[in-house]
């Protein structure tokens, strides 16, 4: 064990994500299992930590539905990489100046339906 002061930035927050998903394990109880919506949950991640996390998530959504956002397209490839056609990427173009809804919108995988921006 070593204090939380000496972890870094990136390791508490994949510490507080993990036990935010144990949390929800024992919440759901033995019913249906709770949908997790993560917004950015790699923003202090290393690359190779955030992989191997985004590989854990890959995982659980075998069992969960995992819902993510993020600003990094960096992030969506590697989701892509890990994932393959086995789950859905909507990539919403840069918004145009002036116009509040982005004007094209990109959707990859074997499970996308049709996506209409509102």
């Amino acid at each position: 064990m070593i204090p939380l002061e000496l972890t870094s930035h990136g390791t508490r927050d994949q510490v507080s994500l993990l036990l935010r998903l144990a949390m929800s394990e024992a919440l759901s109880g033995s019913g249906e299992a709770v949908p997790l919506c993560l917004d950015e949950p790699l923003l202090t991640a290393d690359p190779r930590r955030g992989e191997m996390l985004l590989e854990f998530l890959y995982r659980l959504s075998e069992t969960h539905q995992v819902v993510m956002t993020t600003a990094d397209p960096n992030v969506a490839e590697t989701v892509r990489h890990v994932a393959g056609d086995a789950c859905a990427v909507v990539a919403l173009d840069p918004a145009v100046e002036g116009v509040a809804v982005p004007a094209v919108v990109e959707a990859t995988g074997r499970h996308v339906a049709r996506v209409r921006v509102v």
